[in-house]
């Protein structure tokens, strides 16, 4: 089928592409729907989380700058300054869950930014040592650290002797680098990027050489360029070196493209004469053009947006993300998931200003400032849209989708961008090769408010 009449099929069935409001579907419902948290949660509270299980995420809020279309919280100013403070608050955070959830089995710990690779290893160290001391990390499968490549280059120590000591010390599995483009114009002018391509390709050799369980690299995709084929070129030429680097893991992100974050040149971007936004059509060639040629490299397709060569490769974190259990989410801004006995969750985010986030960890109170309870039928929602972005799809109770989701699904389904299979009460979802080219668009179509 045509491009443009995918896109019109679509778009009667009630989706939206629009790449001017375009947003990467990890989490629900949307930060901007969570209420400012009223009353400290109790140990009473805690009690009733049921997973046995979880994930911890540790936001390292440091930059040495600020990359164009970044959104996530940090800091480019004043860093060793601030360092210090941080992880000692840090710290405190991860001990403040404990007292309520140090019976929890961890399973995979995840070093997210920012930019992880700013700290050295000594502080690495700190907080891993912190939460081993906390936590039941006796089962503990995968530690996944970010990295970016200028900042591996500028280690007071060698590159490798910082890869072997966060692998054999710290006992980090896996690796993941923000490549985003191997286009020096793209990574300087548009993105602000201040790696070149050659770092990059440095950083992975490196990486490669320090054997890890598996690695990462993040690729981006849907830049404003001059028009089309410049575009489609610079995917192509990425493309292109990714096959030449027989890599175990990759993952491409549309740039996303809420006009309050799209800064490039630093003028919003709809105001550069010279460059344009992809048109629907175009992202969907784009999107159509990464699956053709991961395909052909032999990579199998995981979520829609990311392409593993074996089984090693998945990202262990993300399937406590994607199948809606409990993420312990500490640091600066960092969002939370917790499963909460009868048929609740408890989704937070924790504050984003540094006077506020110390001042509540002083206290000995959780830094949290937004926060939801996705009550009943919340929850069967939540699960459905994340379950949207997995490979092996989502069961979803039947009596539920007939009654809160029914009509849309059947509509997609009859427009082939998902399939339905009923096994017994349960009915199992999953997008067609044609729904996961639009799979965060049809996250984005059941987004509803919370009921109370």
């Amino acid at each position: 089928m045509e491009r443009d009449q995918l896109i019109s099929k679509f778009r009667k069935l009630g989706g939206v592409i629009d790449p001017n409001d375009y947003g990467f579907v990890f989490f629900y419902p949307p930060f901007t729907w969570l209420e400012t948290l009223r009353e400290p949660l109790t140990p009473a509270f805690f009690s009733r989380v049921e997973d046995q299980e979880a994930a911890i995420y540790v936001h390292i809020p440091f930059c040495y700058h600020e990359c164009s279309y970044c959104y996530f919280t940090k800091f480019s100013r004043n860093i060793d300054k601030i360092k210090a403070g941080y992880i000692t608050h840090l710290k405190e955070d991860l001990k403040l869950y404990a007292k309520f959830l140090s019976n929890k089995k961890i399973k995979a710990i995840y070093f997210g930014g920012g930019t992880p690779s700013i700290l050295a290893i000594d502080e690495v160290r700190q907080i891993q040592l912190t939460i081993n001391s906390l936590f039941d990390t006796n089962q503990l499968q995968e530690i996944t650290f970010e990295c970016s490549p200028e900042t591996l280059l500028v280690q007071k120590e060698s590159i490798d002797f910082y890869l072997n000591r966060l692998k054999d010390d710290i006992g980090v599995t896996r690796i993941s680098l923000g490549v985003q483009s191997f286009n020096d114009d793209i990574l300087e002018s548009i993105l602000g990027r201040k790696h070149s391509a050659d770092q990059a390709k440095q950083g992975i050799g490196a990486i490669k050489k320090a054997n890890f369980r598996t690695f990462n690299i993040d690729l981006m995709y849907g830049f404003p360029q001059k028009d089309f084929k410049s575009a489609k070129d610079a995917l192509k030429a990425d493309l292109e070196v990714l096959d030449s680097l027989k890599l175990p893991s990759i993952t491409f992100y549309q740039l996303w493209g809420k006009k309050d974050r799209d800064v490039v040149l630093n003028k919003p971007i709809w105001q550069l004469e010279e460059y344009d936004r992809p048109k629907p059509e175009e992202i969907i060639n784009f999107r159509q053009l990464i699956l053709q040629s991961m395909n052909d490299s032999g990579y199998n397709q995981w979520m829609r947006d990311w392409f593993i060569k074996e089984e090693k490769d998945k990202l262990l974190y993300n399937t406590f993300l994607f199948n809606s259990r409990t993420v312990i989410g500490t640091g600066l801004s960092a969002y939370g998931y917790l499963n909460i006995s009868g048929d609740n969750g408890y989704a937070y985010l924790n504050h984003s200003g540094l006077e506020e986030y110390y001042k509540l960890i002083d206290n000995e109170k959780l830094p949290l400032n937004k926060v939801g309870t996705l009550k009943g039928p919340n929850r069967q929602l939540r699960n459905l849209i994340l379950g949207f972005k997995r490979e092996d799809g989502v069961e979803i109770d039947k009596e539920w989708i007939d009654t809160c989701s029914g009509d849309k699904l059947e509509k997609l389904t009859k427009g082939g961008f998902i399939n339905k299979s009923v096994m017994n009460n349960k009915i199992l979802i999953k997008l067609t090769e044609k729904g996961r080219l639009f799979a965060d668009e049809i996250c984005r179509l059941f987004f509803e408010p919370l009921q109370s």
